[in-house]
Order: structure tokens, then C-alpha cells, then sequence
């Protein structure tokens, strides 16, 4: 495999949405291709686009967190591969 193949590789990333996600759509996963190394930044991004036509949605994921089954991760952090992830909205009352 050469570099110019490689760096067009892309993968299917399924997220698990919690809280006020749920209102946004029928399923509780979303799931969109990304390159296939990317950063937190890059996954929220195309999040947004999924979200594009909701403004509401729009805001609850700005101030949302994406989340491994471990913790949570850092926006300039490249997201791991093989692991579950969650797009986690903030809570009330902690």
C-alpha cells in the first residue's frame, strides 16, 4: 500500500448518544465515515454536518463531550481505534 491509498482510508465510526441526543433522532447510534486516523476536533466536525439543519442540536453538541467506555477525550486527542464511543451532552446537578 502506498501513502496516497493509505491516506484515503476510511472507516465507519458508530457513536452512542445519550441525554438530550435521543430527541434528535429515532436512533440511539449514529454512525458516519471518517479517515481513518482522525482527531476528536475532526469527529465533531462531521458530527455538526449530521446535526447541520438543527440548530439546537448544533448547540447541545458544542458543548457536548465525546467519551470512550473509559473516559472522556481531549478535542485535540486522535480517537482510538476499536472502542465504543459515546457523544456525551452535558447533565444538570452532576
Amino acid at each position: 500500500m502506498n501513502d496516497l491509498s493509505a491516506a484515503s482510508e476510511t472507516r465507519e465510526v458508530g457513536i452512542n448518544l445519550f441525554g438530550g441526543f435521543r430527541q434528535f433522532r429515532k436512533e440511539s447510534t449514529l454512525s458516519v465515515n471518517m479517515e481513518s486516523t482522525f482527531t476528536v476536533a475532526d469527529l465533531r466536525r462531521k458530527v455538526a454536518g449530521v446535526f447541520a439543519d438543527d440548530q439546537e442540536a448544533l448547540s447541545l453538541l458544542k458543548a457536548s463531550a465525546f467519551a470512550t467506555d473509559t473516559r472522556v477525550l481531549d478535542e485535540t486527542e486522535t480517537v482510538p481505534t476499536d472502542v465504543a464511543l459515546a457523544l456525551l451532552p452535558p447533565v444538570c446537578g452532576g
